[in-house]
């Protein structure tokens, strides 16, 4: 509270009283917190659960930087099966195939002139993920690769 207070006296003073005033960077706070409460740094031992891993995280957390700290609570995901499409579209001149994605991706060329894509970043939600795509998971340490089970035989 005592945090919430001086912001309010240093950075907001003609704010209402009735108003909570928190700067854009807290926002998100509560929720990393709890993110951080289920990881194994922070979860109680039991018998499943061993002193040398909980350490591992503990010291992980400690020596991270700051800025990778949100992808390990909430990971990068990309959805990789429509790349092809993607590129496709780039090199015709990206017109809209009707599904209103032309526009939607990020395009690269190497040194050697080879055009490339940027998967499109979804949000790492259940609803987002389809069993008719691959999607690639980055958390900043690990990088996995989802194939579900509907996947065209063509892209594996």
């Amino acid at each position: 509270m005592n945090l919430f207070h001086n912001y309010r006296a240093q950075c907001a003073p003609n704010s209402s009283p009735s108003q909570l005033v928190i700067p854009e960077t807290l926002k998100l706070m509560p929720v990393y917190m709890l993110s951080a409460m289920k990881t194994h740094a922070f979860r109680l031992l039991s018998n499943s659960r061993q002193l040398d891993s909980k350490l591992y995280w503990i010291q992980k957390f400690l020596s991270i930087p700051f800025g990778k700290v949100p992808y390990l609570f909430y990971p990068r995901m990309y959805c990789v099966t429509d790349i092809l499409n993607a590129v496709g579209r780039q090199e015709t001149g990206g017109e809209d195939q009707g599904d209103g994605q032309a526009l939607d991706w990020g395009y690269f060329t190497d040194e050697s002139g080879q055009t490339m894509a940027k998967p499109r970043i979804l949000a790492g939600r259940l609803e987002k993920v389809t069993k008719q795509d691959a999607y690639v998971m980055d958390n900043g340490e690990y990088i996995n690769l989802l194939i579900q089970s509907q996947v065209p035989d063509q892209f594996v």
